[in-house]
């Protein structure tokens, strides 16, 4: 089987000369295919890239990557004066030193810079960007390992879910089968109702005449009207299919889907044909079996 889960994570990393790139992938459930990247601003020329390699491997769910990047490598970093801010700071001194009495003139230069240096944003470094196609390789490396990790944990819960959505078909098969046994005696049950009120009516007036062939005609009436043998068939035919599904593998989520609504479909009816209490409570547990199966299928792919 080779069913996978929507949900999962994976982490990716590439480090190397300078260079840290971090991707992670979240995915959840979600009716549809959607992708939202979160990512540095140099790197916005690689989004459509970095949206196809993501949808080579996820086509049903909500996927959320998380992209860091640090670039320490040599060249990247400036440092710029604020020379307005200088000679502002300058002037300020000076008038400062007038009224307090000082002589910043008998200060040397390099006093006299020494203690410029200590005023804040005199000095203002500038991280560069790099070049967007520059990080593609490196950033592609992360990707992949992101990637190969939240795929491999798709497809163990999705192991999972197909074992426990197996084990519920054959819960459900067992559930079906008291139903088929069932039918038989509903019919049975009915034929005895009938003659045992029948025998009342004729204990209390003996002149009444009962046509045994139009009992047996009720009879064979109640019994095709509150037939469920056609549903059976086709609740049964819904079933393989479902297995025969899961065994196929793939993308499978809504074709899943489809097929417990159709299921759900047939148990209502025999429910409604059926007029028989304890075939009710039949159909009770297996709708009940099947609401389990449909919250499951919403997480498979």
């Amino acid at each position: 089987m080779s069913l996978k889960s929507m949900t999962g994570f994976g982490r990716g990393e590439y480090r190397a000369d300078g260079l840290d790139i971090v991707v992670e992938i979240k995915a959840v459930n979600h009716r549809y295919n959607e992708t939202v990247v979160r990512m540095p601003r140099v790197l916005n020329a690689l989004e459509d890239r970095i949206r196809r390699h993501v949808a080579d491997e996820i086509s049903r769910g909500r996927v959320d990557l998380f992209i860091t990047l640090e670039d320490r490598r040599p060249g990247l970093k400036t440092v710029s004066v604020d020379k307005e801010l200088a000679f502002a700071y300058h002037n300020a001194l000076r008038e400062l030193a007038a009224v307090a009495g000082l002589d910043l003139d008998a200060m040397s230069s390099k006093e006299q810079f020494i203690q410029l240096l200590r005023y804040p944003e005199l000095l203002s470094t500038t991280q560069l960007e790099g070049d967007a196609e520059g990080y593609w390789e490196p950033l592609l490396i992360a990707l992949k390992a992101a990637r190969a990790h939240l795929v491999e944990m798709r497809q163990r819960e999705g192991d999972h879910i197909a074992l426990d959505l197996c084990g519920r078909i054959d819960l459900l098969d067992q559930l079906v089968s008291r139903v088929e046994t069932r039918m038989p005696e509903v019919v049975v049950d009915y034929e005895k109702r009938l003659r045992d009120r029948l025998a009342d009516v004729l204990a209390k007036d003996s002149s009444i005449m009962v046509d045994p062939a139009r009992v047996a005609q009720e009879v064979v009436l109640f019994a095709d009207k509150t037939s469920v043998t056609e549903e059976m068939v086709r609740l049964r035919s819904h079933m393989k299919q479902f297995r025969h599904v899961i065994e196929t593998g793939g993308v499978i989520g809504r074709k899943l889907d489809f097929i417990v609504q159709e299921m759900n479909r047939e148990a209502n009816t025999i429910a409604s044909k059926a007029n028989d209490s304890s075939v009710a409570h039949m159909v009770v547990d297996i709708k009940s079996e099947l609401e389990k199966i449909r919250e499951q299928v919403q997480n498979v792919e």
